[in-house]
Order: C-alpha cells, then structure tokens, then sequence
C-alpha cells in the first residue's frame, strides 16, 4: 500500500477547513478520521471503509472533495530501480497552489497506491468486488479482507473469482465473520505441514473444511481455536 504522509500529526481540524463551503462534512470528517493516523499509515480507500460505516464510493467521493481542494495531496513515487511504484498521500492543513497534484483526480486509482503490494490487474480485481456490491451488498469488506488473508500464501489469487467470493460468503453463513478469519489464518499457518489439507483458496477451504477438522482434531488438539 501506500503511505499517508501527515504535517501534523494531532486530532483537530483547522477552522479554515470546517468552515470551507466547498467540503461537505463528509470530508471534513475524514479529513480529522486521516489525521488521527500515524506518519506512515497504510492508506487506501478500502481500509478506511472497512474502519468506518462509509461504503467505498463514499470514502472515495470524500477523498476527491479533499483533493479538489488541496488538502489532500497525490504524489507519484518510484522504487530503487527508478520505475513507478504508486502514490503516497499527503495530508495537509495548508493548502497551496504551488503543491503538486495529479492531472486526474482521485477515481480508480485511489486503490493503487504500490506496486510492491497491489498490481495494477490486483487493483481492478479488487475493484471488482466492490461493484459486485450490488449482489454482495453485505459482505464485500468482508471479502475483501478473507482475500487478502489468502494473498500471503497465494499472491496470484484472482479477487474478481466469483466461485471463491461465493465460497467466502458461504463460509461467513456458515461460521459467522470472526470464525470464518480464525479458520483461514489457521489453514494457512499449516500449510505445508505433514498430513495438512492443501488449502490456497476460499473456495478450497469450504471444500475442505472437513479434511481441516480432522486434522486438526488429530494434530493441533492441545492449541485451541473458534471451532470448525
């Protein structure tokens, strides 16, 4: 991801940003919500949604209104090797002209923030979870976050699978959200072991579910997790 780059790092909103008619108080809840945030933070318009009852497109509309006005600012930045490597985030309570913004303002780029951790087909897999909230309307933070668990064994997981989304929400049914993370950080922790369910994939996990219990009743009995 990339990083969210703040001047001052305190919990209060300048009078000259409140009292700005060209924000909403969306924005200006945001803009005090990003300022709560350590120098560095992890930002993309995902995980603010996912740590707020905002959906996606709210967040995202938000962040265009905090750009428009230079409070927010967008700065390309490069890897060692010189070659683009996404956007860092500044947050600022001194807009100024002279500050560098992007030609295009913040739309479906806003998710891609480095590629060291989101390509750019990654992003436009991602993406199309949140369009799919039409029919996922309940579940695509949730999805969303069960995918990214995944992604530390598996890196090339297609976020855009409509088996393994449907597996995910099945799951969540099944075992409640909570349950449902536990079991998928305990599948992959195994991973490799003797006698362990090869599991890479949501939809490999219900699946298996069974071949995970036993397995777990016969190997990992004494380490307790949510029950299977």
């Amino acid at each position: 991801m990339g990083k969210l780059i703040i001047t001052k790092n305190y919990g209060v909103i300048p009078n000259h940003l409140l009292n700005n008619p060209n924000l909403s108080f969306r924005a200006k809840g945001l803009f005090a919500f990003l300022q709560s945030k350590p120098n560095g933070w992890q930002f993309s318009a995902e995980r603010i949604a996912s740590q707020t009852k905002e959906g996606i497109t709210a967040v995202k509309n938000a962040l265009k209104e905090l750009e428009k006005t230079k409070f927010l600012i967008r700065k390309p930045t490069k890897d060692n090797n010189g070659k683009w490597a996404g956007y860092d985030y500044f947050l600022t309570e001194n807009p100024s002209a002279e500050n560098p913004l992007t030609e295009n303002p913040l739309t479906e780029n806003l998710s891609t923030l480095s590629n060291k951790d989101n390509s750019k087909k990654d992003i436009v897999k991602k993406n199309k979870i949140l369009e799919a909230g039409a029919s996922e309307p309940n579940y695509h933070k949730e999805i969303i976050e069960i995918f990214d668990i995944f992604k530390k064994i598996n890196p090339t997981i297609n976020y855009g699978h409509k088996t393994n989304r449907k597996a995910i929400i099945d799951l969540i049914k099944m075992f409640g959200f909570e349950q449902t993370k536990a079991t998928v950080n305990y599948a992959i922790s195994i991973q490799g072991k003797k006698f362990a369910p090869v599991i890479t994939t949501p939809y490999q996990l219900k699946e298996k579910i069974a071949q995970l219990k036993i397995y777990y009743e016969t190997q990992e009995k004494p380490n307790k997790i949510p029950e299977i």
